[in-house]
């Protein structure tokens, strides 16, 4: 699809970010958020040069800009916000310098959403966000499980202890890891050969948290055969 071979062009420059991702969350400015107001997350894989610092903001009927987040939030590479206050529909992360307000991507907060996670890919060329949307209630995304989304062309086989889930290209599945009786587990990714042959490219021997949620990304790798993986946590408040 054009989508993806666009994407593995963008995000190719940032394979060397992805592999080793830490899974540490950097402590981020505390928001107030109203209780039951819709609110989201900003998970960013890796930020774009010039766009640190974002705003949240929506556009009236006469397409005038009304800024939703009260100061500008400063993002980085693998780094995960506390929770933002949003609005219900079409928001925009946007940038702005004096009086002029820059769109740097879009996406719809669902009506039906609780609250989200939106993850910033970055697309180079058009210097502005690919924003992929994640409503955790809808995927059952609680604490204690992980995420693995596939954003690869190759189908992917996650296997988190002795949980194991098939992960087809652009798709995302919801994984409750089972660890050994030390707590630990091993977290194994790896994509399907042409004679549908398991192949690990991800091997890590990992402690088991059940306060945390996390995010296990699959990304066009270039430089071999399968992806990279982008890996990070997030620790509450998760409503």
């Amino acid at each position: 699809m054009k989508y993806r071979s666009r994407l593995k062009q963008c995000l190719c420059i940032f394979i060397g970010l992805f592999t080793l991702a830490g899974s540490a969350q950097e402590e981020a400015k505390v928001v107030e958020v109203k209780e039951n107001a819709p609110a989201l997350r900003i998970l960013c894989v890796a930020v774009l040069p010039g766009a640190e610092n974002i705003m949240l903001a929506s556009k009236d009927e006469a397409g005038e800009w009304t800024i939703i987040t009260e100061e500008a939030v400063k993002i980085r590479s693998k780094f995960v916000t506390e929770w933002l206050p949003a609005e219900k529909g079409t928001m925009y992360l946007v940038k702005k310098t004096g009086d002029v307000v820059e769109s740097l991507g879009s996406f719809i907060y669902p009506v039906n959403a609780k609250r989200l996670v939106i993850v910033l890919l970055p697309n180079v060329a058009d210097r502005k966000y690919r924003i992929d949307v994640i409503d955790p209630s809808a995927l059952g995304f609680s604490k204690g499980k992980a995420l693995v989304a596939n954003y690869s062309q190759q189908s992917a086989v996650a296997k988190l202890g002795a949980a194991m889930s098939n992960v087809e290209s652009g798709n995302k599945v919801v994984i409750k890891p089972i660890p050994e009786e030390n707590g630990m587990y091993r977290m194994t990714l790896g994509y399907i050969d042409d004679k549908s042959n398991p192949i690990p490219c991800y091997d890590r021997y990992v402690e088991y948290s059940e306060e945390s949620r996390d995010f296990l990304l699959l990304f066009p790798d270039r430089r071999q055969p399968g992806f990279a993986v982008f890996s990070l946590a997030e620790f509450g408040p998760f409503e």
